[in-house]
């Protein structure tokens, strides 16, 4: 293991401050106690980085006391932020910059905390190779109780010095340690732990708990760490009892953390492994249940009826967040949640626009720009029904087996699997709807233009992905093939073409819906439209 005797030359560059500059400058930030902004220093850039320059070479540097931020927790209680200044956190940054490639390389390959070419959903798929790969089941998930709070600044220093033993780089590094904390303008001395908000705490943190990793390692356990949340993985409950026992001494004993036994537990995958806001499971990997309320009380928040705001404003402000939340849980098991969440941010969007245009001739001089040449309706600009999209089968799947809007029924009997395989095809590729409409206690079925009933039939049996369980109905609809046929329901629907013409709608569609024209799609948006008037 190679040791690092000097060092601190190495930060004696302009160039090197310059460079840190830029990377504390795109990481944004607020100001420290000297209440200098990021805007601020930048536009005296060249004398504040000479300045700084000058203090370094005479070693007359010394960091300023860093400025105290609380911030709530979202399962209750407080975290305890440090803001140091401008001209702080571009030395910090250099000096990151200088240590990370010296530590790195000795770091826990299940370490994945704020380190290089590193993220969360490395750490998501390491744990979860461990569960179904490995078969490590019985999980023992640890919470520290303010980590960086906590951190002892004599382990900190003995656990750099085992790679670099510059003086003055040692120096510096006790002075941010030991800079205090500003709180109601007064200064308070910190004893022990790093700063959570300054540019250095994550390397030191990992540095120190790079300890644990290392004595996990020779005593055979598999861990997965990010930063301060750990996972132990284990093949059996007994395993995971011995290796809580050992990791709770580890990190309270000899490295003198706080280890909180009402969040630290041994779990099984098979119920559930909550980390880094996803729950791993078994064979399935899902989105935390509270992660996903809380995106969408803040999706609310943004996007109320009365905010006043143009739509177009309000998706813009939308659009970042969407991405954003998207990104990160694309690892998880999501598609259907995906789908939920935005039909329902699209009605909500509605609603903005119906209350914007207030009254519904505007609504209607937009339809006749589309190319809607109906009979209107009456429609109540300000309620939500009238945002809310219809849950019949050319729109999307229903979440009953029937429809409370148009009293669609799903088939019953042996094919409703296969209809089932059928619509969730044809969904994904219909964005407006079938060629026909289903049927409603309002409105009779109607036929599939001007195809009769065995040319139907023939059309289904000439489909070649079309299920077998499902043609042979069909057949059987249309009189082609003798069988038995269970109505949707008593004394709707009993016609042979009415029910041929529920199946073929939605299949059509899918088998068409890919060499469509624009023009055809519009056709069909404008035949929609007429429909859905229709059964208002």
């Amino acid at each position: 293991m190679r040791v690092y005797y000097s060092l601190y030359g190495h930060l004696l560059n302009k160039a090197r401050l310059f460079k840190g500059f830029k990377k504390v400058f795109k990481a944004k930030g607020a100001a420290g106690i000297d209440g200098q902004s990021l805007s601020a220093f930048a536009s005296n850039l060249d004398n504040e980085l000479s300045q700084l320059l000058l203090e370094l070479k005479t070693k007359r540097y010394q960091p300023q006391p860093v400025r105290r931020v609380i911030i709530p927790k979202d399962g209750g209680g407080e975290r305890l932020l440090g803001i140091p200044t401008v001209r702080d956190r571009v030395v910090q940054q250099c000096l990151n910059d200088l240590l990370t490639p010296i530590f790195e390389e000795q770091f826990h390959p299940s370490s994945f905390g704020y380190r290089p070419k590193r993220s969360c959903h490395d750490a998501i798929n390491k744990a979860t190779m461990f569960i179904r790969r490995y078969g490590r089941r019985h999980v023992v998930d640890m919470d520290l109780s303010k980590c960086f709070d906590k951190l002892d600044h004599t382990l900190i220093i003995k656990s750099i010095k085992r790679r670099v033993r510059d003086g003055s780089v040692l120096s510096l590094i006790t002075q941010f340690l030991q800079s205090g904390v500003m709180v109601d303008g007064h200064w308070q001395q910190t004893e022990t732990g790093s700063p959570q908000g300054g540019v250095i705490s994550p390397l030191i943190a990992n540095i120190y708990l790079d300890a644990f990793d290392e004595e996990m390692k020779q005593r055979g356990h598999r861990i997965v760490r990010y930063a301060d949340d750990i996972l132990i993985l284990c093949s059996s409950r007994t395993a995971a009892e011995n290796a809580k026992v050992q990791a709770t001494h580890i990190l309270e004993e000899k490295l003198k953390l706080s280890v909180n036994t009402e969040k630290t537990h041994i779990t099984h995958s098979d119920v559930g492994v909550k980390f880094l806001g996803v729950e791993i499971g078994t064979k399935h990997t899902r989105i935390q249940p509270k992660k996903l309320t809380a995106f969408k009380a803040k999706l609310k928040q943004m996007t109320k009826r009365n905010g006043g705001m143009p739509l177009q404003s309000v998706i813009n402000a939308l659009n970042p967040l969407l991405r954003g939340f998207s990104y990160y849980f694309k690892i998880a098991n999501a598609s259907r949640v995906f789908k939920q969440l935005a039909s329902w941010l699209r009605r909500r969007l509605r609603s903005i626009q119906l209350k914007l245009w207030k009254k519904a001739s505007r609504l209607h001089r937009w339809l006749r720009q589309h190319g809607y040449k109906g009979k209107f309706a009456h429609i109540n600009m300000t309620s939500w029904c009238s945002a809310r999209a219809t849950c019949c089968p050319r729109r999307r799947r229903p979440t009953s087996w029937r429809c409370r809007w148009c009293s669609w029924r799903w088939p019953r009997g042996s094919t409703r699997a296969a209809t089932r395989r059928m619509y969730s095809e044809a969904a994904q590729l219909a964005e407006l709807g079938s060629y026909l409409p289903a049927s409603s206690s309002r409105a009779r079925p109607v036929k599939a233009r001007s195809d009769s009933t065995t040319a139907l039939g023939e059309r289904v049996s000439s489909l070649k992905r079309m299920p077998e369980g499902v043609a042979r109905w069909a057949r059987v609809a249309a009189g082609m093939e003798e069988g038995s046929w269970a109505p949707a329901r008593p004394g709707v629907a009993t016609r042979p073409a009415a029910r041929t013409t529920r199946l073929l709608s939605l299949w059509c569609w899918a088998q068409h819906a890919r060499s469509m024209s624009t023009q055809a799609r519009r056709t069909h948006q404008v035949q929609w439209g007429k429909l859905r008037q229709r059964r208002a």
